[in-house]
């Protein structure tokens, strides 16, 4: 099966495009659509059919990619899905058991439960703090989690909405083939119960 992306030949000659094709294939020969408009040597790709997630891609010129992750669970995800996918893409081959992740008090955030579960194996999270409210007297923070084993995997962002960012370079910067890109997104959606859905 192969995927849906329109380009022109100028556009199919940068790395990025490429990568992202490479990629796109991949996804799609195990069930996933992909749709990508291409511009300026960056490459965008959305996972169109996986079933309670919205899922966005970006690889720039320079080999960097972004994959965006969004459950319709939002902050109501459970800790075990949210520290899965982590493992996912930081640490694939890691096993999953059930538990993984602390049990979700109430006054337990989101990132806390899955920042406590990643640390407990191995992997290095700390809290990034994005701003401050003074007068409402709010803070707006995140945990970035990394694999000191594996750096090459990249860096994700978790937030207490459920969403999930990944960044990683490619192979072209010295990072993951396009295929492992593919085969661990596959393995991550297919895992956390994302499966394609067709039409």
């Amino acid at each position: 099966m192969s995927a849906m992306l329109s380009i022109t030949s100028d556009e199919a000659v940068g790395t990025a495009a490429a990568a992202l094709l490479a990629i796109a294939d991949e996804l799609t020969a195990t069930g996933y659509s992909a749709q990508s408009p291409i511009w300026d040597g960056s490459a965008y790709l959305k996972i169109t059919n996986a079933k309670g997630a919205l899922c966005d891609l970006t690889i720039t010129s320079n080999g960097t990619l972004t994959w965006d992750y969004r459950t319709h669970h939002g902050k109501h995800i459970h800790p075990d899905q949210i520290t899965g996918i982590v493992l996912d893409l930081l640490s694939p081959g890691t096993s999953r058991p059930p538990g993984a992740a602390p049990t979700r008090h109430a006054a337990t955030s989101l990132k806390s439960a899955a920042g406590q579960a990643l640390a407990a194996r191995g992997l290095r999270v700390t809290l990034q703090l994005l701003d401050q409210d003074h007068d409402l007297y709010e803070i707006y923070a995140v945990i970035q989690v990394t694999n000191p084993a594996d750096p090459a995997r990249g860096t994700v962002r978790v937030t207490d909405d459920g969403d999930l960012t990944w960044h990683c370079t490619t192979r072209q910067a010295g990072g993951i083939t396009p295929a492992d890109i593919a085969a661990t997104l596959t393995r991550a959606l297919t895992q956390a119960h994302h499966i394609p859905c067709h039409a």
